[in-house]
């Protein structure tokens, strides 16, 4: 687990301590900063870099895999979801970018709830 001084080293503590205030696995870290940063390889950025792939979601067909859909809309995401702990209502995206919807998630929800929401993303 990564502790609040290994994360502080490669973030800054007011942008990013939220996510280094979790007590979670340090990939699962990476994972959400990779998220806020729209570094994941999905179908959509994937195009967006030239690599050429057909843009659908592998997982339920859908035809834009983008970071909101891998990790909000697509079935399996909303199934994690509806399985999870968490409370739906407190978690729904409002149109915000993926940034300010984790940071308002943080906000929202118990620090223990908050790694399982972060942990349910990375899986």
């Amino acid at each position: 687990m990564a502790t609040s001084s290994q994360c502080e080293e490669g973030c800054s503590q007011d942008e990013w301590g939220f996510l280094c205030r979790t007590r979670v696995a340090p990939k699962v870290i990476l994972f959400a900063w990779k998220c806020c940063h729209s570094a994941l390889r999905t179908q959509s950025n994937l195009r967006h870099q030239r690599v050429e792939v057909n843009g659908i979601c592998l997982v339920c067909g859908a035809m834009e895999d983008g970071l909101e859909h891998v990790l909000m809309e697509c079935t399996f995401a909303r199934l994690v979801w509806v399985l999870s702990s968490i409370p739906w209502d407190k978690v729904l995206r409002n149109g915000l970018v993926v940034e300010d919807w984790m940071r308002q998630v943080y906000m929202k929800l118990s620090r223990s709830d908050f790694d399982i929401f972060l942990t349910s993303k990375y899986v």
